[in-house]
């Protein structure tokens, strides 16, 4: 999915496995690696509550693989 700046950005599923301070949360990706990045809630779904074990879809920028932001919930 195109990124309005113009970046490409990578969509991943993944699961909640930790909730940290300052809004941020620890999603394993989905996938053969399942290695995990650190995300925050994007736009008006900060709105969520979300709970460990909570699947959802992760978009990651190119430039940080290690960080992300949680699209929405699946």
């Amino acid at each position: 999915m195109p990124d309005p700046g113009g970046r490409e950005t990578l969509e991943m599923p993944g699961t909640v496995r930790e909730l940290l301070p300052n809004a941020l949360v620890r999603v394993e990706l989905s996938g053969g690696s399942r290695e995990a990045v650190t995300a925050h809630v994007a736009g008006e779904s900060s709105l969520l509550r979300l709970r460990p074990g909570d699947a959802v879809v992760v978009e990651i920028a190119p430039y940080d693989a290690g960080r992300g932001r949680i699209v929405r919930r699946r």
